[in-house]
């Protein structure tokens, strides 16, 4: 997965994410996942940070992958698995 630090968006979708974390925010997007940006997240203390909807992350991989089984796998090692630092990306599982 890569993951890219922005301070001007290519996307709208990222474009959105920056104005509302504001202009001193250093935002981490996954590359090749804006369909699966829901929002911006915050907890006290911590930076804001982009929020990805799981299920759409998987999907998007397997498009890209092939099949569900593949992408559970690199979903589980190369994202979920990832440690990122500080600011990286939240994945979001909806209840419904």
């Amino acid at each position: 997965m890569h993951v890219s630090l922005e301070k001007e968006a290519g996307s709208e979708v990222r474009r959105k994410c920056l104005d509302l974390a504001g202009d001193d925010a250093e935002l981490m997007f996954m590359d090749n996942f804006d369909v699966a940006i829901v929002g911006i997240g915050e907890v006290c203390g911590n930076p804001p940070v982009v929020v990805y909807d799981r299920q759409l992350v998987l999907d998007t991989l397997t498009i890209d992958l092939g099949s569900p089984e593949q992408a559970q796998e690199y979903y589980d090692f190369n994202i979920a698995g990832a440690f990122m630092g500080s600011g990286m990306p939240v994945l979001l599982t909806r209840l419904a």
